[in-house]
């Protein structure tokens, strides 16, 4: 299984990226000399600007707020987008969509906004609206590219939204909305502890020593959460794995109709005697350099799609709705590189009548 609108979260950082380039543009031909009583207020936002190329955007927030604070003057709707785009991008989707629609009501034909805003709805699980503003940006003729994306988005977005009355994302787990749909599997009591493969990663380009780590940490971090009643042990012979951990730097091997992907876990399910869904194994492939030209990859990026995809592996076949979870659909300004409450409570509520491998004091 794959995250399905992963893609969602990299067009969220592209695209609302691409209001960023927009915005800087525009100030860049307004730049003011050293003379103009607005020089101050530009000098902060060029240094903000910096940051935000830096993905420093704590920081960028402070310049662009000082800049704010100077407010009106003519760079206030670009001042208000691009504090929009940094308090998405550091968590805050609400106070970004405070931002936004300053920055819309400042200059109303900012279509960049309308598809920030639809992000940020998008984020908060509120769907409907997502809809609303993506339909918006799509009638106001975005880029073909971005048009295309944007009826995707739209598409899946109509989905949900019919389920939002079926799926509650404030609940203790996520684990009836995935049986509901039948997406829920486990590994036989027989098959724990689980073997693992992880290729060595020599010669695959953009690879980093550190991914190894990443990736045994997040077995780490699903094991605590279950209970330690899932356990693995590292093993030197592929064939004889359950679980292969295995890097690319070809998109093409994440598989068809994934384009924004950067990882996929390739599980096995088979049926068991009592018809009950066992998992036989699984691949998991990560991608180890930016899926788009010019894009970046960064360590928590790639902490969090470890996570994501091993728990597919596991058995977590689905998504969560709520936008905070490491298995929501998509990837999250509200995620850490971490498991919420929620995801432990769903991987324990799966294996909740296995036995604990070992006691817990043992790993602590």
């Amino acid at each position: 299984m794959v995250r399905r609108w992963l893609s969602l979260g990299i067009l969220a950082a592209l695209t609302v990226a691409l209001g960023v380039v927009f915005t800087g543009e525009v100030l860049a031909k307004k730049k003011s000399s050293s003379e103009s009583p607005y020089h101050h207020i530009y000098q902060l936002y060029d240094q903000a600007w910096k940051l935000m190329q830096e993905e420093k955007n704590v920081q960028a927030r402070m310049f662009l707020e000082q800049a704010a604070s100077y407010d009106p003057s003519p760079y206030s709707a670009s001042i208000h987008d691009n504090l929009g785009y940094v308090f998405h991008k550091i968590g805050n989707p609400q106070r970004a969509l405070a931002e936004y629609e300053l920055a819309l009501r400042l200059d109303p034909k900012r279509k960049e906004v309308l598809w920030g805003l639809a992000l940020c709805y998008d984020d908060l699980g509120d769907y409907i609206r997502a809809v609303e503003w993506a339909q918006r940006y799509l009638d106001a003729g975005p880029k073909p590219d971005m048009a295309e994306s944007c009826r995707a988005f739209i598409e899946t977005a109509r989905e949900l939204a019919s389920k939002q009355g079926l799926i509650d994302p404030s609940l203790p787990d996520y684990f009836d909305a995935m049986q509901s749909e039948g997406e829920l599997c486990r590994w036989p009591p027989d098959k724990l502890p689980l073997k693992v493969y992880i290729n060595s990663g020599r010669g695959v380009q953009g690879y980093k020593e550190s991914y190894r780590g990443f990736f045994i940490d997040a077995l780490d971090r699903w094991s605590k959460a279950s209970g330690y009643r899932i356990g693995y042990t590292i093993v030197q012979d592929k064939d004889s794995a359950d679980v292969v951990c295995r890097w690319t730097n070809a998109p093409a091997d994440l598989g068809e109709g994934h384009d924004n992907t950067t990882g996929k876990a390739f599980t096995h399910m088979l049926q068991s005697d009592d018809g009950k869904c066992e998992i036989g194994s699984s691949e998991v492939v990560m991608l180890t350099v930016p899926r788009h030209a010019g894009g970046t990859l960064t360590d928590e990026e790639f902490r969090a799609t470890c996570l994501h995809e091993l728990g597919h592996a596991l058995g977590l076949g689905g998504h969560s709705h709520n936008s905070a979870d490491v298995m929501y659909y998509s990837s999250s300004s509200r995620q850490l590189p971490a498991l919420t409450r929620r995801d432990k409570a769903t991987i324990q509520h799966l294996y909740n009548d296995y036995q604990p491998l070992v006691s817990q004091t043992e790993n602590q």
